[in-house]
């Protein structure tokens, strides 16, 4: 019900949609092994919370990613 009188309202009021640029090539191999490794050393970290080098692992792992993606994005 709420979908449709969005989309109404705007029709009526004439307003567009806003539409995003995709930038995230959810194909790109380095992409999908970067969030692999951040998958497992999260797995691993919620195995083991107490260990320190999980914990240093996983937080490698997450700003790796973050920094190829905004990386990607700026391109």
């Amino acid at each position: 019900m709420k979908t449709i009188l969005q989309e109404t309202t705007a029709e009526v009021v004439g307003l567009s949609t806003r539409k995003h640029q995709d930038w995230f090539d959810e194909a790109d191999k380095e992409i999908q092994e970067l969030l692999e490794k951040k998958r497992s050393c999260h797995n691993h970290l919620l195995a083991k919370p107490d260990d320190q080098a999980a914990k240093a692992a996983f937080k490698t792992a997450c700003s790796t990613l973050q920094v190829k993606l905004r990386t990607m994005q700026s391109n």
